[in-house]
């Protein structure tokens, strides 16, 4: 897998996340960031891509000159992200946590724990897909499914639940398209 990082976006991030004036740490003192463990195509601990925010994450690094030690978080099901930066962002075990969603709900969650967030580093989309022969949906047949699947959690998980729509929670992508 290969991102291409906007320089001006990572600036943000190194900024926002306090390591920018961390750039007069020694060399030798490692950048701690924090990544979800299991968050595929973010960040993945069992896969040989690893994921887009560790190779921010190794950007960032390699932009402040320092060693990287990537810190594998497992988001617990019961309090979520949350409870994940709680236990060790705030808690001083990494310097910065990676693959935060943007949002309105996010940002009050944030702004309640008084941490700060960058701009976004990573703009992505999500498109409607058809069984074989079948219509792309639109809006207007969406709103009529019994059911949408989508990957629990995610933000087009979100989408659905916050917009009332019938949302049928997969718990990977894999279960999704093979539902």
């Amino acid at each position: 897998m290969t991102t291409s990082i906007r320089p001006l976006a990572l600036a943000a991030l190194m900024a926002v996340a306090g390591i920018a004036g961390a750039a007069d740490a020694p060399a030798t003192a490692a950048l701690k960031i924090c990544v979800d463990q299991d968050d595929p195509p973010f960040a993945a601990e069992a896969t040989p891509e690893r994921g887009i925010d560790v190779e921010v994450a190794q950007a960032l690094a390699k932009q402040l000159n320092r060693p990287l030690r990537l810190v594998w978080v497992q988001v617990p099901n019961r309090g979520g992200i949350g409870k994940a930066l709680r236990q060790t962002l705030a808690a001083g075990q990494c310097d910065a946590y990676l693959g935060i969603p943007q949002g309105p709900d996010m940002a009050g969650e944030l702004a309640e724990r008084k941490l700060t967030q960058s701009g976004p580093y990573l703009l992505l989309g999500y498109v409607a897909v058809a069984a074989p022969g079948r219509p792309v949906p639109t809006t207007a047949s969406l709103r009529r499914a019994r059911k949408i699947g989508a990957v629990s959690a995610t933000p087009a998980d979100l989408y659905l639940h916050r917009m009332n729509l019938p949302r049928a929670p997969f718990p990977g992508s894999a279960a999704l398209l093979a539902g």
